[in-house]
């Protein structure tokens, strides 16, 4: 354990140090993620809010939890990939998995700090969604839901986020790919509208994911709603069973790369 938290810490001080080197990164980031929620702001009056449900008393706060989410999503789902896809092209990633370093240590550390990013932002923009008139109603229930919904949908995404890794080992070129994922997650998970606006297919589709299962467990609890406690059981399930099915697809990647005689390709 202690040799595990070594590595994630010392991939955490690598790409601060990296960060600090670009400081106008993070400010330009949080900037943008500022802009797209004052989109929604000036937005939401103009939106039908009586049919949102899930605790929102208005558009803003109905997307805005769902921007938030979505944001941990992203780079969750994303950053494995990237940071591996960079390490093959700068012929690091073959030296890095030959060190006695579990593979699997490696490339989950790899994204450490980009998730610890993510979650900054998404307080940041807690912050300032609270202070645009978003009343954020965190009961007992609430908090019980949250601690078991935040947990699980960070192992979900990362997890995920692992699977997509391995595909990105086998394919190399997967960025269309992964925008391709993100894209459909954001449309049918209900970050932006209720999943009940698609039409029928999308939206058993849509209600099937568990990225929907998260949205619609922590828009609630973050906004006094009523709890699905369902779909909490069935977050917590995923959250559980995720990462196994990830490690045996990035496993059996590694294994093909090797085979083939590919992995340090690009």
């Amino acid at each position: 354990m202690t040799g595990a938290l070594t590595v994630i810490w010392a991939f955490l001080r690598r790409d601060w140090a990296v960060e600090r080197s670009y400081r106008a990164g993070f400010a330009l980031d949080l900037l943008a993620s500022t802009g797209g929620l004052a989109v929604f702001f000036f937005l939401s009056p103009l939106v039908d809010d009586s049919s949102l449900g899930q605790g929102a008393e208005s558009y803003f706060a109905f997307v805005v939890v769902g921007l938030i989410v979505f944001e941990v999503m992203q780079t969750g789902l994303t950053s494995f990939a990237r940071r591996l896809r960079s390490d093959q092209t700068t012929g690091t990633l073959e030296a890095l998995l030959m060190t006695p370093t579990p593979q699997l240590l490696i490339i989950g550390s790899s994204a450490a700090y980009d998730l610890v990013r993510a979650l900054a932002t998404g307080i940041a923009l807690l912050v300032l969604a609270a202070v645009l008139g978003v009343d954020f109603q965190v009961t007992l229930t609430g908090l019980g839901a949250l601690l078991v919904a935040i947990p699980a949908t960070v192992t979900l995404v990362a997890a995920t986020g692992l699977a997509l890794a391995g595909a990105t080992i086998v394919f190399k070129q997967t960025t269309s790919m992964l925008h391709l994922f993100t894209a459909a997650i954001a449309l049918l998970a209900g970050t932006y509208f209720p999943v009940s606006a698609l039409p029928g297919a999308l939206e058993t589709i849509g209600n099937a994911l568990p990225f929907t299962w998260a949205l619609d467990v922590l828009r609630p609890a973050a906004l006094g709603g009523r709890i699905p406690w369902e779909e909490v059981v069935g977050l917590a399930v995923a959250g559980a069973v995720a990462p196994f099915l990830a490690v045996v697809v990035f496993s059996v990647s590694i294994r093909r790369a090797k085979a083939m005689g590919t992995l340090a390709q690009y």
